[in-house]
C-alpha cells in the first residue's frame, strides 16, 4: 500500500471517529444538541447591550435629578412679608394649656346661619377660630388666604372687630384707603374700647395727607393702650404728625408717671 494511500485511509477513519453534532447523554435515550461556537457570540454582544442600555438609563436618569435640584434652588423659598409698624394688626391672644395647635372651626352649613346657629346669633367661638387662621396666613404674607378667613370669620360674628380691623388694615396697605377708613370705623363701632382701629385711623389721616386729623385719634388710641403710645414715637406713617406741636403736647400729656411713694400713718 502506497505512502498516499495510507494517508487517505487514515483521514477516513478519524473522520469516521468523530462525534455528530448530537451527544448521547445517558441510559434514556435523550440527545443534547452541542453548543453552536456563534451562539455565545450572540450572547455576549447581547449582555454587553444590555449592560450600555442599563448605564445609558442610570446616567439620563441622575442627569435629571440634578437639573430638578438646581431649579429648585434656583426658585428658593420666599419669605415672610414683614409688615410696618404703621399699622396695629390684631393677633389672637396665646392658646391656653392644653389646647395648643389648629382647630378646625365648624363650617357654615349651606342656605342657613353659619354653623347651624340661630339667625341673628353671634358664635364667637367659630368666630376666633377663623380669625386665628387668617392672622397665621396674614403674618405669613398670603394675603388672600387671609382675606378669606377674617370673612369666614364676620360670617360667624359679623361685629367682630378684630376681623373687621384687620381687612381694613388690607385695603389700607393695597392703597384701598376708602374702603380702609369704613372698615376701621365699623371696627370702632363694634367696639368702642378696642384700641388699633383708632390707632389705624391716625395713620391712614397721615397717608392722605392730614396729620393734624391723626392727633384725636391718637389720643383716643393712647386712652385704651398705652402700647399705642410707644408705637407712634417711631411708627414711619406718623412722621408727619411728630413734627406738629400738637403730637409734643399729646405725649406731654398722656406720659405715665409712677406712683409716688405711700404715706404710711
Amino acid at each position: 500500500m502506497s505512502a498516499i494511500h495510507e494517508a487517505l485511509k487514515k483521514a477516513q477513519e478519524e473522520r469516521d471517529n468523530t462525534p455528530d453534532s448530537y451527544q448521547s447523554v445517558g441510559q434514556s435515550g435523550e440527545r443534547r444538541k452541542a453548543p453552536v461556537p456563534g451562539a455565545a457570540k450572540l450572547a455576549a454582544v447581547a449582555g454587553a447591550v444590555i449592560l450600555l442600555a442599563g448605564a445609558g438609563y442610570f446616567w439620563f436618569n441622575m442627569a435629571g435629578k440634578k437639573d430638578l435640584s438646581h431649579k429648585a434652588e434656583a426658585i428658593g423659598t420666599p419669605s415672610p412679608v414683614k409688615f410696618p409698624i404703621a399699622v396695629k394688626v390684631a393677633e389672637p391672644p396665646p392658646a391656653p394649656a392644653g389646647q395648643a395647635g389648629e382647630v378646625s372651626p365648624q363650617p357654615p352649613a349651606q342656605g342657613g346661619p353659619p354653623g347651624g346657629i340661630r339667625a341673628g346669633m353671634p358664635d364667637i367661638k367659630n368666630a376666633r377660630l377663623f380669625f386665628d387662621q387668617a392672622v397665621k396666613h396674614h403674618q405669613s404674607g398670603r394675603t388672600g388666604l387671609a382675606v378669606e378667613f377674617y370673612q369666614k370669620s364676620l360670617q360667624y360674628d359679623q361685629n367682630f372687630a378684630k376681623s373687621l380691623n384687620n381687612l381694613a388694615v388690607i385695603a389700607m396697605e393695597e392703597g384701598r384707603l376708602g374702603a380702609a377708613k369704613e372698615g376701621f370705623q365699623k371696627a370702632q363701632r363694634a367696639d368702642p374700647h378696642y384700641a388699633d382701629p383708632y390707632y389705624n385711623l391716625a395713620c391712614l389721616s397721615a397717608r392722605e395727607g392730614s396729620p393734624a386729623k391723626a392727633l384725636p385719634y391718637l389720643r383716643e388710641a393712647f386712652a385704651k393702650d398705652p402700647e399705642t403710645r410707644a408705637a407712634a414715637n417711631s411708627d414711619p406713617d406718623l412722621a408727619p404728625v411728630r413734627q406738629l406741636p400738637g403730637f409734643a403736647q399729646l405725649m406731654k400729656e398722656t406720659e405715665q408717671k409712677p406712683p409716688g411713694p405711700s404715706k404710711g400713718k
